[in-house]
């Protein structure tokens, strides 16, 4: 008869290089003992978030004006709240490249915690870096749910075995096996903020230096790291674009899960240089209407465009001096003539040829992009050698720093790249952006082009409405006209920033992509079926790591 064993499990002990060592005491006349030691996976797979555009905390330097250290700080909306009234002269001093850069100091809940023993505290992660209000929740839900091994079954990856997310191409439910592999490593959550002022490819830069960072450091405590896995938002997907494909990133990089990304560019860039932010004034109220949406709604999106810049003086201000907003403008793959006009019987359209050359370089124009008179507040008197020098400025960063970006990333995607984006109408956005005259005088399109190439009148609205003035040969007679174009409400189905052409990347380019119906700032906080496509995909993209040397033999 065969005496039974006696079975010890002895509690780890860490180092401070987060590595295990286990001691067992015995007694002098124990028999048949057996120890065993629960061993920690020491193969790390770090999960890098890289949030969109205005979503990293700034602060201010080499600054001459008394501003808030957290100059612009994403904690909660209250902490915004300073931007309310500042104007677009206090706009373009404090927020340009030249004098801002990343604030890791946000407010992160339970800061010191490291949600392992093996990993860093979520301040050395990084989180703090990162707007709060819009990706706090995720990341915590993100690294729970990646972190969960004394509770894996019925954790949330256990629970996505066998699921339908009903994606719109290539739904592949996971497997037990591709979930058991999943927990063989560890997933830390890191996150990597950047000067979103600035071009993305130097934010691209940063990246590449917070990547070879992260994995030195793993590497340093003697666990084994080899690539990463990045998850974006928004232009956070432009930056790991570049990075990934401009600046040799994709052999450090497992896979990407892009969310609502304007992959080829988004009309609302134009929009918010002509009009402010969306939200603003009588346009806010009409697509708030229109979409069904509460007053409710209409005062926060109100609030939040004050914050943001409430017309085209204050946004541009600040976007003519920024080529990261700029380099969201709609790209050539975007397509032709989605600024369109309507006066009378006559409607025309641009880009023709190229947006570079047809709408976002054009001086002088009432439907110009960027209009001279509003890039420098500072210039009061609108002095015209000044004036001449501002769009010196703008055209420069314009054509060396923005135009290559754009054409450079043209259907350029990691080999193992995830996305989900936004359709549906219950966030109308825009695709196409058209101006419609409200008293035409225009039955020819001899007229039409009389009227586009007309200057500026008075400037009674910079929000959402255009005057021009000028003389139109009509029966033989010369007729003065004023003109009043107003830019109509969002049409398109989007996420209200992004829409659906843009931000429905072409199969060919991706391993899945899901469709949600979720706003764009809110992503990542506002739809299960997002975080949980999400999810999967790191899931998914873990099985490429038996390409690499962190496979089991």
């Amino acid at each position: 008869m065969s005496q039974s064993l006696n079975i010890i499990i002895p509690p780890p002990i860490l180092d401070e290089n987060g590595n295990y060592s286990y001691s067992i005491v015995t007694g002098a006349t124990d028999t048949n003992l057996t120890g065993v030691c629960y061993k920690t996976p020491d193969r790390i797979i770090p999960v890098v978030f890289v949030p969109g555009v205005m979503g990293t905390n700034l602060k201010a330097v080499k600054q001459k004006y008394k501003v808030p250290g957290d100059l612009w700080r994403l904690d909660s909306s209250n902490t915004l709240l300073w931007w309310l009234g500042r104007g677009a002269t206090m706009r373009r001093n404090l927020l340009s490249p030249n004098v801002t850069e990343v604030d890791d100091g946000g407010f992160i809940d339970h800061e010191d915690e490291t949600d392992n023993a093996l990993f860093p505290s979520r301040r050395n992660r990084y989180w703090g870096e990162v707007a709060w209000m819009s990706y706090g929740e995720f990341l915590i839900w993100l690294q729970g749910a990646l972190n969960d091994f004394d509770s894996c079954q019925g954790g949330v990856r256990d629970k996505l075995i066998s699921v339908d997310l009903q994606a719109d191409w290539n739904e592949t439910p996971l497997t037990k096996d591709e979930v058991a592999l999943s927990y063989k490593y560890l997933y830390p959550v890191h996150a990597c903020g950047y000067n979103w002022l600035d071009s993305n490819a130097v934010s691209a830069e940063r990246l590449k230096n917070r990547i070879t960072e992260i994995k030195n450091d793993y590497l340093a405590k003697g666990k084994k790291c080899e690539k990463v896995i990045i998850i974006t938002h928004s232009m956070g997907g432009l930056v790991a674009r570049y990075y990934s494909q401009y600046l040799s990133g994709e052999q450090n990089i497992l896979g990407i899960v892009h969310g609502v990304m304007p992959s080829i560019g988004a009309a609302a860039t134009y929009t918010r240089m002509k009009s402010g932010a969306e939200g603003n004034g009588v346009v806010s109220h009409m697509a708030t209407t229109a979409m069904g949406k509460t007053e409710t709604d209409s005062i926060t999106n109100a609030i939040g465009a004050k914050i943001l810049g409430e017309n085209a003086a204050e946004m541009t201000a600040v976007l003519s001096q920024s080529p990261g907003p700029l380099q969201l403008l709609p790209s050539v793959e975007y397509g032709m003539h989605w600024l369109k006009f309507k006066a009378g019987n006559q409607i025309c359209s641009k880009p023709e040829t190229e947006p570079f050359e047809d709408i976002y370089s054009v001086r002088g124009k009432w439907w110009s992009l960027c209009e001279d008179h509003l890039i420098n507040p500072n210039n009061t008197t609108h002095n015209k050698i000044q004036m001449d020098k501002d769009w010196e400025s703008y055209f420069s960063i314009l054509t060396e720093k923005v135009q290559p970006v754009i054409n450079d990333l043209q259907s350029k995607y990691h080999k193992n790249t995830y996305a989900f984006y936004s359709g549906g109408d219950s966030f109308l956005s825009y695709g196409d952006v058209k101006w419609h005259a409200a008293s035409p005088l225009v039955e020819t399109k001899e007229h039409m082009d009389y009227i586009l190439d007309a200057p500026l009148a008075v400037l009674t609205d910079i929000s959402y409405t255009r005057q021009t003035s000028g003389v139109v040969a009509y029966n033989q007679e010369s007729i003065h006209f004023l003109n009043t174009f107003q830019m109509s409400l969002p049409e398109e189905p989007g996420d209200g920033t992004v829409p659906f052409r843009s931000g429905h990347i072409p199969f060919d380019y991706l391993k899945s992509c899901l469709e949600v119906s979720v706003g764009h700032e809110p992503a990542y906080k506002d739809s299960e079926k997002a975080r949980n496509f999400v999810l999967r995909a790191v899931v998914k993209i873990t099985q490429s790591i038996n390409e690499t040397s962190l496979a089991y033999k």
